[in-house]
């Protein structure tokens, strides 16, 4: 499973989340969605491929910028963290 953390200049209210769930969760792959409004950032907790996510974000023209995550390196137990 991966977490990849992205900031979402224009998402500053319910109706803003609303869009954005409606988008991301009918794609396979995608397990929960935490936002954070007054940070304006989402994390997404994803088997998904990060760009995939990113583009269906970017369909919404609420300026989205992948900021960071990482990936469960299930055989060590330890994360991977990944920027950018």
């Amino acid at each position: 499973m991966q977490k990849s953390i992205y900031h979402i200049e224009k998402m500053d209210c319910p109706s803003e989340e609303q869009l954005i769930r409606m988008k991301l969760e009918p794609m396979e792959g995608i397990q929960s969605l935490v936002f954070d409004l007054p940070g304006r950032t989402l994390e997404v907790y994803h088997t998904a491929d990060a760009d995939a996510i990113l583009s269906a974000l970017e369909t919404l023209q609420l300026q989205s910028t992948r900021v960071g995550g990482f990936h469960h390196r299930r055989e060590r137990g330890v994360p991977h963290i990944a920027v950018g």
